[in-house]
């Protein structure tokens, strides 16, 4: 089997267990059913090298394993019981343990070698316990804990290992200067969100981000540096926004630039600028208040804002206005319009193109494209829209001549938009 066998144990039913060298010179240990009977590999879970010393009458399996050569230079010892692992064996100030038989009660003998040589010793393993690897990131600094306690990373990477089953609070905590943006996948893996602790219940080998910034001026989660940085905090200046988590300290604020913008924030975000363009509070304005929407009650927290975005005739929706639903790049080129001409004290529609001449005003919908992937009405709804979005230099497309009208607007992008077209950021 393999560039080369040796058979170190065998049991009172001839099943043989040993190491063998494949062709790439790496031990393995394995199993042998009997003379002439069926070899198995055996390989610890995640290691380089694995030795199999002995077995006894009951199946069980004892070796070690390591990252190079565990036969020069040894690992951890393990056993293994049909299918499961024991987690792994390392005697107390050990540099290297070799377990190497067993006996039917489970009791493991073998020696480890510390720095005053080499010492006997006799242990009962337990069931092998699934890992948590915790990765921090980013360019600020920060640490990650877990209760109960076994987490404690302040390094690139940490481990620890739990009982199966365990439930797990991690907690990150950004250093002076930095601020803590949240987990990694947040998604997949945690209950808690952004800045907030993670609640973790580990079954199985885990593995985590944390995510640490330098603070930024208004948010934390907006370093210095970002690429929309000026426009987000621009928006919080002016009063546009508070973010999507609000606190009086920037540590703790946070504005979730990669978010995607629903229809209902997107009304706040474009009356709270009228507003301002206007020299008004964002709050200070009017309203009809019978619902124009089935799906938008008047206890609605959003209701104000979209009423007022229909009232004004930014928004040319009837019966449902869906505000749960994401705004697409191609939408928000008409509402943005539609809401500069009313800033502009004009009709929302009474709009023009100049297609590139200076002083021409023509149907925005006859002028050349200015992206490829908006060629004409035909193609796109809102190409006349986009054209005028184009000239107005609210836009500049997302890159290649491209503007990817049904891709969805990011919180970071409707800063972006929000400033050119009201706070006359460009």
């Amino acid at each position: 089997m393999g560039g080369g066998t040796q058979a170190y144990g065998i049991n009172d039913a001839g099943a043989i267990v040993g190491v063998y060298m494949d062709a790439n010179s790496v031990w393995h240990g394995f199993s042998l059913s009997g003379v002439g009977g069926t070899y198995t590999s055996i390989d610890y879970p995640g290691a380089s090298v694995t030795q199999v010393n002995g077995i006894n009458n009951t199946g069980t399996i004892v070796g070690e394993y390591g990252g190079q050569d565990v036969l020069a230079i040894g690992g951890y010892g393990f056993t293994l019981s049909g299918t499961t692992y024991s987690s792994p064996m390392d005697y107390p100030g050990a540099l290297m343990t070799y377990a190497l038989a067993i006996n039917d009660a489970g009791t493991v003998v073998g020696y480890y070698i510390d720095a005053a040589g080499d010492h006997g010793f006799m242990a009962t393993p337990g069931a092998v316990q699934p890992s948590l690897a915790v990765t921090l990131s980013g360019a600020g600094s920060g640490v990650v804990t877990s209760a109960p306690s076994g987490i404690d990373c302040s390094a690139a990477t940490c481990n620890a290992s739990f009982a199966s089953g365990t439930a797990l609070v991690l907690t990150g905590t950004a250093e002076s200067g930095s601020c803590f943006i949240g987990w990694v996948p947040s998604s997949s893996l945690c209950s808690g969100y952004l800045g907030t602790p993670c609640d973790l219940t580990l079954t199985g080998n885990t593995s985590l981000g944390a995510t640490f910034q330098p603070t930024g001026i208004d948010f934390c989660d907006v370093p210095p540096g970002y690429l929309y940085q000026t426009y987000i905090d621009a928006l919080f200046t002016s009063g546009i926004t508070t973010g999507c988590v609000q606190n009086a300290s920037p540590i703790d604020r946070r504005y979730c630039p990669s978010e995607d913008v629903p229809r209902n924030q997107m009304a706040a975000f474009i009356i709270k600028a009228l507003q301002i363009a206007a020299g008004q509070p964002a709050g200070g304005f009017t309203y009809p208040t019978t619902p124009y929407f089935t799906d938008v009650p008047s206890t609605d927290p959003y209701f104000s804002y979209i009423q007022r975005l229909k009232y004004l005739g930014i928004t040319a929706t009837s019966g449902a206005y869906s505000p749960d639903e994401l705004v697409t790049r191609d939408q928000m080129a008409a509402f943005l319009v539609r809401a500069t001409q009313v800033k502009a004290g004009q009709g929302p529609e009474a709009f023009t193109c100049n297609g590139g001449v200076a002083g021409a005003s023509v149907s925005c919908a006859t002028t050349t494209p200015y992206f490829t992937d908006v060629p004409s009405v035909g193609a796109d709804q809102f190409f006349p829209y986009i054209q005028k979005l184009k000239e107005l230099g609210i836009t500049t497309g997302c890159g290649n001549g491209d503007y990817c009208p049904s891709e969805d607007v990011a919180r970071d992008q409707m800063a972006a938009f929000i400033a050119r077209a009201f706070l006359g950021l460009h």
